[in-house]
């Protein structure tokens, strides 16, 4: 891919958006016991940084070695619980992971222990950055620390065990309206939700949720996604996810927006996913995408899915997730994540977007059942415009060898990297998590866990889901 999409427009709306992420996510660190929302810097000001953070994330996107460049677009998962195994530790060391994905058995039965695991995490996969990487106008950006992801979608989708609250599942919040049209109210208690339970996933060092789900539930998909869509109605299922985005992103965290561009029934876990449906059904699927998604474009219209309020900090999604599915009118026998339609033609032409596409694991039997290894299907998916893919620890070591062989070999295939790397580390200079930020704010710090100021997050949490009927 000769044209590098980092360096596209600076001055669209939806950058100034996601560095409105920037002015608060220091005062969530380690102020636990806070309950207002923090204030926010002046747009103008905010604006004026844009151009600063591009920059910054591209110098040192092009300054990294093959190597580097190859660990920042993995996102794997680890060995471990309280502490790292002492193999795992080493092959972070090796291999400094652009994210790291947290599951059920890595969760310790207190939140000071998890946050010092996941503290302990981020420490050994930090990537020492080149000493000419950084922007001379500002201090000098010196490493990189992962983002640290988990699912916390609510109902079911939920991996923190004890240590946190768990929300409700996505289709509660909306039984008593509509669903045609999202009232402020509903817009509003979604977005408190989030924001207080963003404020526990980061203070305990979780900074990325793979969540919401943003599809309206349909025939197509209903076998699959069940109760974890908000709602059936695409205008509906888009403020609402708009409204999830909106509160975690306050908090600190970003978030991961799914599936895209529509699931089918199957689950592309255990076999081959097809939704096989015309062009006119996909378009009305994948709407809510397309609001969330696009960029340059204003918020509010004749024809708005936002309520008002959106305005007052308009906060996009930092990623979005591809689907393995795969949709014949679009491209045949080519799953999504696969797919350069998809990913480059469709997200980052058509709807612009400037954040990190992320594809799951390739091991799946939907990607597995087509022939692909799940080497190749690595490969071809950075091609096609995927920025981070999802690994297990058994293969991040032999998959980060194949990248690294695959970019000193091809000179274009490395320049995809770049970009990817790019789009990742501008994410990370939003949220703070580098070292020698140009604000001033590091991703860490020596301050200790403070237990009595998480207990009062949680309890405001579970009072505001109690108050509304949320439990």
């Amino acid at each position: 891919m000769k044209e590098n999409t980092l360096v596209a427009p600076l001055l669209s709306l939806a950058h100034v958006k996601s560095l409105l992420i920037a002015a608060i996510i220091v005062m969530n660190l380690f102020v636990f016991a806070a309950c207002k929302r923090p204030e926010h810097r002046n747009i103008d000001e905010l604006k004026s940084r844009q151009k600063q953070y591009w920059e910054t994330a591209s110098r040192i996107a092009h300054s990294l070695s093959s190597e580097a460049l190859a660990a920042q677009v993995l996102m794997t998962g680890v060995a471990g619980k309280e502490v790292l195994s002492s193999d795992m530790k080493k092959l972070l060391h090796e291999i400094p992971v652009g994210a790291i994905m947290l599951f059920r058995y890595n969760i310790a039965d207190s939140p000071a222990a998890v946050h010092s695991f996941i503290s302990e995490c981020t420490e050994n996969a930090a990537l020492q950055l080149p000493v000419d990487a950084a922007n001379k106008e500002v201090p000098a950006v010196n490493r990189l620390l992962p983002f640290v992801a988990i699912d916390h979608e609510g109902g079911d989708v939920y991996r923190l065990g004890q240590v946190a609250t768990r929300l409700p599942p996505a289709d509660r919040y909306l039984r008593n309206t509509s669903q045609t049209a999202l009232p402020e109210s509903a817009w509003l208690e979604i977005r408190q939700a989030a924001y207080l339970s963003g404020r526990e996933l980061r203070a305990l060092g979780i900074t990325m949720n793979l969540a919401p789900v943003a599809e309206p539930l349909a025939p197509e998909n209903a076998a699959f996604l069940k109760n974890r869509s908000f709602a059936s109605d695409p205008k509906a299922a888009a403020s609402a996810a708009a409204a999830f985005i909106q509160g975690m992103g306050e908090a600190g965290v970003t978030s991961v927006v799914k599936h895209f561009p529509a699931s089918a029934a199957a689950d592309p876990h255990h076999g081959r996913s097809v939704l096989d449906v015309d062009k006119k059904r996909l378009d009305y699927l994948v709407s809510p995408f397309s609001a969330l998604l696009k960029t340059g474009s204003p918020i509010l219209g004749q024809n708005s899915l936002y309520p008002a309020s959106l305005l007052s900090l308009p906060i996009g999604a930092g990623a979005v997730m591809v689907a393995h599915t795969i949709i014949p009118s679009v491209q045949a026998n080519i799953p999504a994540s696969l797919s350069s339609s998809v990913m480059q033609d469709w997200i980052k032409k058509e709807l612009g977007f400037q954040g990190i596409v992320i594809a799951d694991d390739f091991t799946m039997k939907a990607i597995t059942s087509l022939g692909f290894t799940p080497e190749t299907a690595m490969i071809e998916s950075l091609r096609s415009g995927a920025d981070m893919i999802m690994v297990w620890p058994r293969d991040l070591g032999r998959f980060h060898r194949h990248l690294v062989q695959e970019a000193k070999t091809d000179t274009l295939f490395r320049e995809r990297l770049i970009d990817a790397a790019g789009r990742i580390i501008y994410q990370k200079l939003i949220y703070s998590l580098v070292q020698g930020h140009p604000d001033g704010q590091d991703g860490l710090t020596a301050e200790p866990f403070n237990e009595e100021g998480y207990g009062c997050m949680r309890k405001a949490t579970e009072q505001f889901l109690r108050e509304r009927n949320l439990r």
